[in-house]
């Protein structure tokens, strides 16, 4: 078999949560997938149609791959899923890294329309400004699959990400269940909530799960400020928050891979980091399990995690990819991947995305 080839351009490379109460960690990884009819289909039968897609296949397939940026260690993970795949499909890979601007994945998706690839895999920048790209791209007669963030308007073939909705009210929840382990009533919580970034469906839908279950819990968010999904922005906010409110007790961080650096600095800045247990603890959750929110863990400073499922959504996105150039019925148009929940009792877990990888190759 072909062993697959990587070709960066315009940069080198550089669960469900169904019982958050009852303080058992959840590994296991749920998927729903909802078909073009508008059905659901069972766990077993997305594996069993991805394991049929991965038995491979003896033609050669170039497919693009949209990268937002190739700095983030969640988007690296996503990388190494999508090569794991190609390799194992005869695939050849042609890499594009947007470096988070959406002018830039715009001409990379241009290239990659020009290049004539069979297939383009991506995640936006802009889930609106990706629109038009995708557009061309679809004129051109090539299949656009997203992963992670959805593109605006009906523009897709086919879509793989977490359901970010889950995953911020997850970490509402995690947010309450950890509390009350620590001897807190939820409505004594005075949270800051940082946001991701809010064109970007990732982000939006994210703030939205958290907000609307930290309301039905009575968890009072103090205050929501944006952070664009990077560290600079998430220390400036933080540093911000309690200068403005010094009684905050407890954050939600949008993004451990993208945010929980820059939150840990601040707290660190204002001599309010401590580990849980100890006085003075700031109660964090987070969404992603990328290694610096593993870690934060470890250490007692992050309380808990909704994480992601970096490799299967990978696995999904690519699959979809191949069954629609190999001229298979896509029979599931969007799949999303359900929070696994992570806290001090799992979180050396080697199911962990984080954990089964080494991102910084």
């Amino acid at each position: 078999m072909k062993k697959s080839r990587v070709t960066i351009l315009a940069a080198a490379l550089a669960l469900a949560l169904t019982a958050c109460g009852s303080g058992e960690a959840q590994t296991e990884t749920a998927v729903e997938t909802i078909p073009a009819d508008g059905g659901a289909e069972s766990p077993e039968e997305t594996a069993e149609e991805t394991a049929q897609v991965s038995e491979g296949t003896s033609e050669a397939y170039t497919f693009g791959i949209s990268m937002p940026q190739l700095d983030n260690d969640g988007f690296k993970a996503n990388l190494i899923g999508i090569e794991q795949f190609a390799e194992a499909n005869n695939i050849e890979l042609v890499v594009t890294d947007g470096k988070a601007t959406a002018d830039m994945q715009m001409q990379n998706i241009e290239d990659l329309i020009t290049k004539d690839v069979d297939a383009l895999v991506m995640c936006p920048v802009d889930s609106g400004a990706a629109a038009a790209a995708v557009q061309k791209a679809k004129d051109a007669g090539i299949p656009v699959i997203s992963f992670d963030r959805n593109v605006e308007g009906d523009v897709l073939t086919g879509l793989a990400e977490s359901d970010n909705t889950a995953h911020g009210a997850a970490a509402a929840d995690l947010m309450a269940e950890m509390a009350k382990e620590s001897g807190m009533k939820t409505e004594d919580l005075v949270v800051l909530e940082l946001l991701g970034t809010q064109s970007a469906t990732a982000g939006l839908e994210r703030h939205q799960g958290f907000s609307g279950r930290a309301q039905e819990l009575g968890i009072n968010i103090a205050a929501s400020l944006p952070t664009e999904f990077k560290n600079d922005n998430a220390y400036n906010a933080v540093m911000d928050a309690f200068q403005a409110n010094p009684n905050i007790n407890a954050i939600f961080v949008p993004s451990d891979n993208a945010c929980y650096s820059g939150t840990e600095s601040a707290l660190a800045q204002l001599n309010k980091l401590h580990a849980a247990g100890e006085e003075g603890h700031i109660l964090i959750t987070t969404v992603d399990g990328g290694p610096t929110g593993l870690e934060g863990v470890r250490k007692g400073y992050v309380d808990a995690i909704a994480a992601q499922s970096k490799l299967v959504m990978s696995e999904e996105a690519m699959g979809m990819a191949l069954k629609v150039v190999r001229g298979e019925t896509l029979e599931e148009g969007i799949v999303r991947i359900q929070p696994t929940k992570v806290t001090k009792e799992n979180v050396d877990d080697p199911t962990l995305w984080a954990n089964s990888i080494n991102i910084q190759q």
